[in-house]
């Protein structure tokens, strides 16, 4: 392990019971959720597969693939959407309102993207000087082997936990 990685392992522990404290029904891991899940598809509100999506303000097209998302029983996940691009933070599950509550920390050298965050005051600073953003991901399903997200137009992402 390279020195960054430890550093980023000893900050999300520190930071454990800020991820649990975001809520006020965010206080326990859902042991459900713990391991990792692998992308299956992306549904339409009407149930039809999606197989590419448009992005207006990039102008350009999304393809559904993933990401292998890992959620750990320490509160630490990670999101893999190819092998140079992974996003890790911390994460709780509101039960009371089935929600994933993720702290998406930014690693530095802060990306163009994360600058912006920064610069514009979508970020949040924590006491060591890091900074993150909130995501919250509504569960629509989740059981042993599958895990379906709400996402924005009705979309739906589905899951299914790797072995």
């Amino acid at each position: 392990m390279n020195f960054k990685a430890i550093l980023f392992f000893i900050l999300c522990l520190g930071h454990l019971h800020l991820a649990r404290g975001q809520s006020k029904n965010c206080d326990t891991q859902e042991t459900t959720l713990i391991g990792i899940w692998e992308f299956v598809d992306l549904r339409d509100s009407l149930g039809a597969k999606v197989d590419t999506i448009w992005h207006e303000v990039v102008k350009g097209y999304e393809l559904p693939k993933g990401p292998l998302t890992t959620f750990g029983a320490d509160g630490v996940y990670t999101s893999q959407f190819t092998p140079e691009n992974t996003d890790q933070g911390l994460w709780c599950y509101d039960a009371e309102n089935s929600r994933i509550i993720r702290k998406l920390y930014y690693q530095r050298p802060y990306s163009p993207s994360a600058k912006y965050m920064i610069a514009n005051g979508y970020a949040i600073q924590d006491e060591q000087g890091g900074y993150y953003e909130v995501q919250i991901d509504t569960v629509v399903k989740l059981t042993q082997k599958t895990l379906i997200l709400l996402e924005e137009n009705n979309r739906q992402r589905k899951f299914r936990k790797g072995k």
